[in-house]
């Protein structure tokens, strides 16, 4: 469960939980992530928002696990 506290939004705290123990990332890797997912700049991610977030930080896990390969 990503939205803990049941807001139906997700703050940076829970991001930062799930980005560290799914994907090994900390808050300077996702700060930028998660300000660029909050278009309206509320300091939450509604579903939408969170979708693209998630869909950026798959990426980049999937780009520096590449990375480890090479």
């Amino acid at each position: 469960v990503v939205d803990r506290d049941g807001s139906d939004t997700v703050t940076m705290d829970e991001a930062k939980r799930i980005a560290f123990d799914h994907y090994g990332f900390d808050e300077k890797i996702l700060r930028p992530f998660f300000a660029q997912a909050d278009e309206n700049e509320d300091g939450q991610l509604d579903p939408v928002e969170f979708a693209g977030f998630r869909s950026v930080i798959r990426s980049k896990a999937v780009k520096n696990a590449l990375d480890i390969m090479q």
